[in-house]
């Protein structure tokens, strides 16, 4: 028999295997740095890096010389009158107003930018005029995003004695002292209309009451208590008698003194009473 006939199949080719190109991994010590940096060195904040080298050092001028600004105004005016909430208790905290005011005249009135006060914390905060009553407008109500306060400021003698902690009368007792009574806006209807019976704040002897700390730092509530005579203002308490010079206490800044004091860097940061007494105004019958 004859052998079967066999196909011959010519096999296909095989596919070449397609194979990466072999990593060149770099010689030691040849490593080039990178053409820029991607990464602030450690410690070194990114906002350092890019700013001017002077920046730092004109920021920590700008803070002293607003510090001593601060403290510079400070040291020409007295201590604001602040009472806590129920000092005093029914018989309130009794002050004598030494305001030379008389109708028609007005008292001194204000508005004031006041910022970053922390509740509690004595010294805190900043305070400076606003001066949105003029043609120029104010560059510290457009820093803050808002308008300054409007007060009346009085001058007023508080009887609460106190020791100093530090300062030329450290170790000191004072028995009266000279006080910025500052009156909000809401507070003051109630001192117009004071002012209209009376005719003037000269010698007018108060009582102030503040029930809890929701309410104004000088208090919410006052009640008139006498009429002390000029002559007996002058004899019983001196110097302590004339008010404080307004002009000096709260210069007027221009627009560009304004700017100039804060730029661009100021961020919106966002203290017994006596028994009550009646009879004719003498010095024996003086509350201090």
């Amino acid at each position: 028999m004859a052998p079967p006939i066999r196909k011959l199949v010519k096999p296909l080719p095989k596919a070449p295997v397609l194979q990466a190109p072999a990593k060149t991994l770099p010689k030691p010590g040849l490593a080039k740095a990178p053409l820029a940096a991607t990464k602030a060195p450690i410690g070194i904040p990114a906002s350092a890096r890019v700013a001017p080298a002077d920046d730092g050092f004109a920021k920590a001028r700008e803070i002293n010389q607003e510090r001593k600004r601060q403290a510079d105004l400070r040291a020409n005016q007295p201590f604001e009158f602040y009472m806590k909430p129920g000092e005093g208790g029914e018989d309130g905290v009794i002050l004598i107003i030494t305001d030379m005011a008389r109708m028609p005249a007005m008292p001194f009135f204000h508005y004031q930018h006041r910022w970053g006060f922390v509740k509690g914390q004595k010294g805190s905060g900043k305070n400076d005029e606003c001066i949105k009553d003029g043609n120029e407008g104010c560059p510290l109500c457009k820093k803050l995003g808002r308008e300054g306060t409007y007060e009346m400021v009085l001058t007023v003698l508080d009887g609460r004695k106190y020791t100093p902690q530090n300062g030329p009368n450290a170790g000191k007792t004072i028995p009266i002292s000279k006080k910025l009574f500052i009156v909000k806006t809401t507070m003051i209807p109630k001192f117009e209309r004071l002012y209209k019976e009376h005719k003037t704040f000269r010698g007018m002897c108060i009582k102030m009451f503040r029930d809890n700390d929701k309410d104004a730092s000088i208090g919410s509530e006052v009640r008139f208590v006498k009429m002390i005579p000029e002559q007996v203002l002058q004899a019983k308490y001196k110097e302590l008698a004339v008010p404080v010079d307004y002009s000096k206490a709260f210069p007027r800044p221009t627009y560009d003194e304004l700017a100039a004091r804060h730029g661009e860097s100021m961020a919106n940061e966002t203290h017994v009473g006596g028994a009550d007494f009646a009879g004719d105004t003498d010095a024996d019958s003086l509350p201090f």
